[in-house]
């Protein structure tokens, strides 16, 4: 066997073990945010808005969902907080003494069974917060997850284990996410889904996968 036709043989190796292993975890989308939805609250007071029904094609997984936007502003004179779903983007602003609470409400749909999809916990896809946010989920009104602090941006997951009553999830009809931070703390979040994380792909499988692809190709090329 020359040395090319061992490379090749190789290749192929490389490729059976990755290829199994290249299975993407199927996202569920509760919203990407596409509809646009504000409330703005003032001097303390606690405004909602909605319910608004998601019906853009591609806005959420959910049948027949609705979102109500809360927002409650700090106390004291002169401070707001807006909680706005625009271009895409939940978005929380607070004024400079404002420590407000923001809170999205999804409900009015048709019961989902997670646990039978192969989902095992909530994604939230963070653009962007400039202080440290403490964020938790309740489900069917009754189930909470423990408090999580975030800082920073990226995807960020919160286990069902790890909620209070974790059974709910065999008959989801409501999700609530809780969002409140400190004076001035403003935040984006891309969207929020659900998915089985261990299921995703590490970078490390990526790159095998690539670097199989162009010897294969190197070698294809060479006969």
């Amino acid at each position: 066997m020359n040395a090319k036709s061992t490379l090749q043989h190789s290749v192929f190796a490389l490729l059976l073990i990755a290829l199994p292993l290249q299975t993407q975890a199927a996202l569920f989308v509760i919203d990407n945010f596409n509809q646009d939805q504000d409330a703005w609250s003032f001097n303390g007071d606690s405004i909602n808005s909605g319910p608004l029904q998601l019906n853009t094609p591609g806005s959420t997984h959910l049948s027949n969902a609705e979102r109500t936007l809360f927002s409650q502003s700090g106390a004291g004179s002169s401070t707001f907080q807006a909680v706005q779903a625009v271009g895409g983007l939940l978005q929380i602003t607070n004024s400079v003494t404002s420590d407000g609470i923001a809170s999205v409400l999804w409900d009015g749909f048709d019961s989902v069974d997670f646990i039978s999809l192969g989902i095992n916990a909530f994604l939230l896809d963070i653009l962007a917060i400039d202080h440290d946010v403490d964020i938790d989920f309740v489900v069917n009104g009754t189930s909470s997850s423990p408090l999580q602090n975030f800082a920073g941006p990226g995807n960020n997951y919160v286990n069902f284990n790890d909620f209070s009553v974790p059974s709910v999830f065999n008959e989801v009809t409501s999700i609530r996410l809780n969002l409140r931070g400190p004076a001035a703390w403003d935040g984006q979040v891309k969207l929020v889904g659900a998915q089985n994380p261990s299921t995703v792909p590490e970078p490390d499988l990526f790159i095998l996968l690539s670097f199989a692809l162009i010897v294969f190709g190197l070698v294809k090329k060479q006969n």
